[in-house]
């Protein structure tokens, strides 16, 4: 069973469980083993303040640089994916390099 918590990302989440009948509750289930806890995960946020690199930026050479969103989701950010729009203004965007 699954159920909707409002908890803190990245939280790690140990349970017990209680059964309840029409006689009564049970007695408190183990808790759930540490190394098993359940870790609050998602996405992560976009990346902030992309800006040309003018140290970097010559000729038919772009540097890029940004910051890390402000979560990561609950894992470390392994991957970026620099994404250009080919000079259609923005309507059509194509991955240029992954692996940053």
């Amino acid at each position: 069973m699954a159920l909707p918590f409002t908890l803190p990302w990245g939280a790690a989440v140990v349970a017990t469980v209680t059964a309840r009948n029409s006689y009564g509750p049970s007695l408190v289930s183990p808790p759930t083993a540490s190394a098993a806890r359940a870790i609050i995960l998602r996405m992560p946020d976009a990346p902030l303040s992309l800006a040309n690199d003018l140290l970097v930026t010559f000729g038919t050479r772009i540097g890029l640089k940004w910051e890390e969103g402000q979560q990561a989701g609950g894992t470390p950010v392994f991957d970026y994916t620099l994404w250009s729009d080919e000079g259609s203004l923005g309507s059509s965007y194509q991955p240029v390099v992954a692996g940053l």
